[in-house]
């Protein structure tokens, strides 16, 4: 027997490598030509049925996360102007309630011109 080459297989008294031709008549070509297409055309089909479903979910979960992230933040949102409003309403009143009193401090109660007010020292 002789050495098997790199490239060859063994298969029973047959050597089989890249120089072998195979030999086979037409009919058997066109069965298996027909096996290898159907094959392909299954794993396409498969293939983007698959994908159309996967495209889909996707889009569904996005929406549906994209509608949970609008509401969030609409709350959120709505809390948050809730608090700046009664901060701004409390800073409001402080505003007012200085001023008030400023204007108590500075008023002339007598009947003084205000050229002859003296300065008092405190007691």
């Amino acid at each position: 027997m002789a050495k098997l080459k790199e490239n060859e297989v063994q298969l029973g008294q047959t050597k089989i490598g890249p120089e072998t031709v195979i030999q086979m008549n037409l009919k058997t070509l066109v069965i298996v030509l027909g096996f290898v297409l159907s094959g392909l055309t299954t794993a396409w089909v498969t293939l983007s049925m698959k994908i159309s479903d996967s495209s889909k979910k996707n889009s569904e979960s996005i929406d549906a996360l994209s509608k949970d992230i609008k509401s969030m933040k609409e709350e959120d949102l709505k809390e948050l102007s809730r608090k700046v409003y009664e901060i701004d309403g409390k800073v409001q009143v402080i505003f007012i309630d200085m001023q008030n009193g400023n204007r108590d401090r500075n008023v002339n109660t007598t009947n003084q011109s205000v050229n002859n007010i003296q300065p008092q020292m405190p007691h």
